[in-house]
């Protein structure tokens, strides 16, 4: 019997392998055909170079880099054009702001004339700061009971409800695996890279057994959505 599970296990294993590796290759072969529609059938204007086909370098500025911010500070109307308005967009509002007081040193408050300087105002200017995605365990931790008197009965509080039981995943993990993945179109071999450089070994196997389980999960949602689309009498659809 023990044979037989550990002989279902490593089928299994391999199985979920080769899914990954069939998942990968599907997104390497979609990405090349998008490319290849976009040069046949794209207008002349959007059509990529050989050189746009390659590793392109975003931190390199172009050579006309002049040219082009002095025709970005020109709004053309009609037959004559004006200067923009000279000046950054505020930052949102909304955001939570974090306050560095930068002072001078106490030898620096001193005047040249040798009386000490008084504050008159701040100096406030800001920058845009991200946290990279924050990543932590959850310990559920289940208090056990038991009775002292017959010593016969014992419960554990229950488990709370998880989408995948016995798995490590929690709801916003599967939650980012999804959204990164069919949303922001990351293969899943790359989520696993971007895992492993922050120390965590989760390989992709695992992460396309989550994805596959989590569509099973929504398929009352997918089928719910499929009833209102064909409600519909006109779809319209963007690729």
């Amino acid at each position: 019997m023990k044979t037989n599970t550990a002989y279902q296990e490593k089928t299994k294993e391999e199985l979920l392998e080769i899914i990954a590796q069939q998942s990968q290759h599907i997104d390497s072969l979609t990405e090349i055909l998008r490319i290849y529609r976009q040069r046949q059938f794209g207008n002349k204007s959007e059509k990529l170079s050989a050189e746009q086909l390659g590793i392109f370098n975003e931190a390199e500025l172009p050579k006309n880099a002049e040219a082009i911010a002095e025709a970005d500070n020109e709004i053309h109307i009609a037959a004559h054009s004006r200067v923009k308005a000279v000046g950054r967009k505020p930052l949102p509002s909304h955001l939570p702001r974090e306050q560095r007081i930068h002072d001078l040193p106490e030898n620096e408050k001193i005047c040249a004339c040798g009386n000490a300087l008084n504050h008159i105002k701040d100096e406030t200017s800001e920058q845009l700061e991200i946290i990279p995605a924050k990543i932590y365990v959850i310990q559920h931790v289940r208090k056990k009971y038991a009775c002292k008197h017959c010593e016969e009965t014992i419960k554990t509080a229950p488990m709370p409800a998880q989408p995948i039981p016995r798995s490590i995943a929690a709801p916003g993990l599967l939650s980012h695996v999804l959204v990164s993945k069919f949303q922001d179109h990351l293969p899943l071999h790359r989520q696993e890279q971007m895992l492993r450089r922050i120390g965590i070994d989760i390989p992709r196997s695992t992460l396309c057994l989550w994805v596959i389980r989590s569509a099973k999960l929504l398929e009352p949602m997918m089928k719910i959505i499929h009833q209102l689309l064909n409600r519909r009498k006109v779809l319209r659809m963007m690729f």
